[in-house]
């Protein structure tokens, strides 16, 4: 039998795999709950996170991929324009503003950077009941 098969979480130490094909992915999905108070996103728990916003707060980033590395996270917010939310610093939004979220229902955002978090692009790219 040639079949590799794995037992448990790999980690790749930040090495290059290379020439890769993928299938039947995921990825992970940290849930927040709801949040009241100023919250960072933390990349390492996944790149993917969802909350529902249950007060005015700031949001901040962690732990993105280095320089050279696209990183990209998707933001699933629910009721995140009924209160007012600061965004971390360094993010260019498309067409130059900030998106204007659903006071009740659910927006998501997707925003990535390749310079280490210095810099992100970020987009809404879903708005549902």
């Amino acid at each position: 039998d040639t079949t590799p098969e794995l037992g448990g979480d790999l980690d790749g130490k930040g090495k290059v795999a290379s020439d890769l094909v993928l299938k039947d992915t995921g990825e992970t999905i940290k849930v927040h709950g709801t949040i009241t108070g100023n919250t960072t996103i933390d990349i390492a728990d996944g790149n993917a996170h969802t909350a529902t916003i249950g007060a005015a707060l700031t949001l901040s980033v962690s732990n993105p991929a280095p320089t050279g590395v696209l990183c990209a996270v998707t933001l699933r917010l629910v009721n995140a324009g009924a209160y007012s939310l600061t965004w971390w610093s360094g993010i260019s939004w498309d067409a130059a503003t900030a998106p204007v979220f659903q006071a009740a229902g659910t927006d998501t955002v997707v925003l990535f950077t390749t310079d280490g978090g210095t810099t992100w692009q970020g987009k809404l790219v879903w708005t549902s009941d």
